[in-house]
């Protein structure tokens, strides 16, 4: 079936590049109204609609609504291509995103010295269970205690119980009443911003870089090393971004849940790379890649289970 032109409108903005404040943010906003003013040749009403979803995925921080209205007025103005000039076939020339600059292997030396200034490595995983601000045993509270914690009422979650294709994503309260959390296994660490988006091979998902909103959390793994190197890890880490979260992957991994809602997306990139060196697995980079659910149970019955917990670190605005 052919895309429609507004399916197309959001695929071209989706490999748009992010528009991030202090690195031509401004410019970045501004093409892409004119892409949808222009290009799509849409009314303000509709570039305003497909504006705002991208607003929220590709800018930092996000413009207001009054911001983006000014774009798509000033946008119809600027000169160059005739309008409706990404109209007619299905073939759009959608723009690639220009390529990021290869994450960076892990450096060993810089590995081990993190491991060795922790004053125990071998029972590191232990002492951060004892350290954890919440009290954590084996009666802790389930998945939905912490995905009240995580999530805000209305923002919409998007989980899956073992298999990224079962994804379903909808209101957090929805999503409450209608399932026992702890029986999923996955979960994306960041609301999405409406229930479907499209893929980049043009298809309907629950899951997609088209309908995963701004970063609240972006979660470090790694998979290389022992559980108590990867505490030692996770808490070297926690020293440049708050970690709010550490959930054992019930495999042989900790997932780490830093709090990275508003901040600037170079700040975040540059911990993103320096936990690379250390040996995190970059695909949690992703926005909308699955993690593991806290206190959800895998595929074989293992435990998720959460053996650091600081709610004081939670996003200033998290609503209850």
């Amino acid at each position: 079936m052919p895309m429609t032109t507004l399916d197309r409108a959001r695929l071209y903005l989706e490999r748009m590049p992010a528009a991030i404040a202090g690195s031509g943010g401004h410019t970045a906003t501004f093409k892409g109204a004119a892409t949808l003013t222009r290009g799509f040749a849409f009314d303000d009403a509709d570039a305003l609609s497909i504006l705002k979803e991208w607003n929220l995925s590709h800018c930092q921080p996000p413009w207001s609504e009054n911001a983006l209205s000014h774009k798509i007025s000033s946008s119809r103005s600027s000169s160059g291509r005739p309008m409706g000039y990404l109209l007619g076939d299905n073939e759009v020339p959608v723009p690639l995103m220009p390529p990021r600059e290869p994450w960076p292997k892990v450096v060993p030396e810089l590995r081990q010295d993190a491991i060795e200034r922790m004053p125990s490595p071998e029972t590191a995983l232990a002492d951060m269970w004892e350290a954890s601000p919440c009290y954590l045993d084996a009666k802790a509270p389930g998945a939905a205690h912490y995905i009240k914690q995580l999530f805000a009422p209305e923002d919409l979650i998007c989980v899956a119980c073992a298999h990224p294709a079962d994804a379903i994503t909808l209101k957090r309260e929805a999503f409450l009443c209608q399932y026992a959390a702890g029986e999923f296994a996955l979960v994306v660490p960041s609301p999405m911003s409406k229930p479907t988006g499209i893929t980049q091979e043009g298809k309907e998902s629950p899951r997609c870089l088209d309908n995963v909103g701004a970063r609240k959390f972006l979660v470090v793994e790694f998979d290389e090393g022992t559980a108590d190197e990867h505490a030692c890890l996770h808490a070297d880490l926690s020293k440049y971004l708050p970690l709010v979260l550490c959930v054992h992957s019930g495999g042989k991994s900790l997932h780490g849940w830093y709090a990275v809602k508003g901040m600037p997306e170079t700040t975040v990139e540059k911990f993103f790379r320096y936990a690379c060196r250390l040996g995190a697995d970059s695909a949690t980079w992703n926005p909308c890649q699955f993690i593991r659910m806290p206190e959800g149970r895998r595929d074989n019955g293992r435990r998720q289970s959460v053996c650091f917990f600081n709610p004081e670190l939670l996003p200033s605005c998290q609503n209850q």
